[in-house]
């Protein structure tokens, strides 16, 4: 399995190849290896580096492999301890599209949102929030997101749950 990080250049893959997309904030948790993937793209911020700045290298990674007709089968988005408006900002556009990746494909098994122990309580319920804004989008039901807290929130030892999508109820007001 590769690790990368930073542009390379592509090379012809299988239709079938098995991907996982792994963004890491500065200050994150530690990234595990994962068996059973073919390749593991990762995109870390650099030491210094704006959450803006951050934000519009994933978005433009995404829209690489989207163009390449390759998708993620999984997501992990490991985020630090930054709490600032321009940190949720970038998570959010980071995660939307994520999420927009996995409706439009509609394979992707899960996008996992994880932060670790150190993570406030704001911290956590941004998370929280996040998650259920991505259950809230038109075809949600595409991708189960998980919310994991703990120094193994990429991969931990025990399992955690999952939201699935709640079907749109209508409204009879009008």
């Amino acid at each position: 399995m590769g690790l990368q990080a930073g542009a390379r250049s592509w090379r012809a893959t299988p239709r079938n190849e098995r991907l996982r997309c792994v963004i890491l904030e500065c200050g994150a948790g530690r990234l595990r290896e994962a068996d059973g993937f073919d390749q593991t793209i990762a995109v870390a911020q650099m030491q210094g580096e704006s959450p803006l700045a951050f934000a519009q290298r994933v978005v433009e990674r995404i829209a690489n492999i989207d163009r390449s007709g390759r998708s993620f089968e999984s997501a992990t988005m490991l985020v630090g301890l930054r709490d600032d408006l321009a940190a949720k900002a970038a998570r959010r556009l980071i995660a939307l599209t994520l999420s927009a990746h996995a409706r439009a494909r509609g394979d992707m098994s899960e996008l996992t949102l994880a932060a670790v122990d150190e993570a406030n309580p704001e911290g956590r319920a941004e998370l929280l929030g996040l998650a259920e804004e991505l259950m809230a989008l038109p075809n949600a039901n595409c991708v189960p997101v998980r919310v994991r807290f703990g120094s193994g929130a990429a991969e931990p030892e025990r399992a955690s749950g999952a939201f699935h999508a709640v079907p749109q109820l209508r409204s009879n007001v009008g």
